[in-house]
């Protein structure tokens, strides 16, 4: 018969042998004795404790990769970094090969689509990439079209905001205007905006990551150029400054600094380059004017307004997700046998309108001589009557 203090020491050696294969068990898938920290947690060279649900999953047998950089810290905020993703937003659901076609038109491989997600109660579509080049290659055109239809893209990461110029002469180089916008932030697409199919309307349209703030007025190599976007700070197009506007204004800017209270001849700052604010070299100089370029025009679609702020107002562009191919959605393309009778239609519509003007005509012909045979008979008349 056991007694108690058997039993105490059984239980002591079980719990040690258990001990000891738990020990073995976490050593065997700790990587031959590496202190057992998960790099999505605590990065390499760092002391933090493992968790304990991390922990029970690594003796588990998960194992976990190093996630690098995924995080945006401050102070007081801390936040996912979203570097190499981008958004979209149709109307509809449009099906994942499409997004991969339209990818694919951009240039961008397969391999290097990491994933493509739809945001739950929306048809916004977030595709994130395994490379920054892939991420940039997309952005710097201005859309992606999917199933005929086109939508802008933007940045997970980062604002991107559409900045309008005005008063910019036709003759101007864009690289000029993006030479000048390069000192507040990064352009990543630039175009001219279009009255028609042909005329531009004299409105450019930036798409870029603003970093300063933009003046709402510069002078460009003797231009005075407007600049516009949403969340622009107001201010005195005369003089640059926040405290009013220009109907209240009273002093005078620097064009070198763009700073008021003095003008250019007593600017105590080197002269500047009036393109891209560079103290390196003159305006004549400046690689902006000697590579004087335009961005090559982009063919408009119906489905796509030619200006931002137009595409603001227009209706949102719908892509339908069905098992027809997108070519049969599009109003030119009906079935055969509709296209022929309406086209007869038109034919006969076309026929009677012409029977019809040609009965018109005939009748004034019948009117017409009738009236001049009254109108003979009446001389007749009068001239019988004259010789009695």
């Amino acid at each position: 018969m056991e007694t108690t203090e058997d039993l105490e020491v059984q239980d002591a050696q079980e719990d040690r042998i258990w001990s000891e294969e738990m020990e073995q068990h976490v050593q065997e898938n700790a990587n031959d004795g590496e202190p057992q920290e998960n790099s999505l947690i605590a990065p390499s060279g760092d002391e933090s404790d493992v968790p304990d649900a991390i922990s029970k999953m690594m003796i588990n047998g998960v194992k976990f990769t190093q996630s690098k950089e995924s995080w945006k810290m401050d102070n007081e905020n801390v936040r996912v970094r979203k570097s190499y993703s981008v958004y979209f937003t149709l109307d509809t659901q449009v099906p994942i090969n499409k997004i991969f076609e339209a990818l694919d038109g951009k240039g961008i491989e397969f391999e290097h689509i990491l994933s493509v997600q739809r945001r739950l109660g929306s048809n916004t579509y977030v595709v994130s990439f395994s490379t920054a080049e892939a991420k940039s290659l997309i952005l710097s055109s201005w859309d992606i079209e999917v199933c005929g239809y086109r939508a802008f893209v933007a940045d997970c990461d980062h604002k991107i905001s559409i900045v309008k110029i005005y008063n910019a002469p036709n003759e101007m180089p864009d690289s000029v205007l993006i030479g000048r916008l390069s000192v507040y932030g990064t352009v990543l697409s630039f175009r001219r905006d279009l009255v028609n199919d042909t005329v531009f309307n004299g409105i450019r349209t930036a798409r870029m990551e603003i970093k300063h703030d933009i003046p709402s007025t510069v002078r460009i190599v003797g231009e005075f150029i407007k600049f516009w976007y949403p969340g622009q700070p107001k201010s005195c197009r005369r003089c640059g400054d926040l405290d009013h506007l220009i109907k209240d204004c009273v002093n005078i800017r620097c064009f070198n600094c763009e700073q008021s209270g003095h003008r250019v001849e007593q600017c105590p700052e080197r002269p500047m380059c009036s393109i891209c604010r560079s103290t390196s070299h003159p305006v004549r100089n400046c690689p902006y004017l000697l590579y004087s370029v335009n961005v090559e025009r982009v063919s408009s679609s119906k489905n796509v307004s030619n200006s931002y702020a137009g595409a603001a107002k227009a209706p949102r562009t719908v892509a339908f997700t069905t098992t027809l191919s997108s070519a049969s959605k599009t109003p030119e393309n009906h079935n055969p046998k509709e296209k022929e009778n309406r086209r007869e239609k038109e034919v006969n519509e076309s026929l009677r309108n012409r029977r019809h003007l040609r009965e018109e005509s005939s009748t004034e012909e019948e009117d017409s001589s009738s009236s001049d045979e009254e109108e003979w008979t009446t001389v007749r008349k009068k001239n019988k009557h004259r010789r009695r």
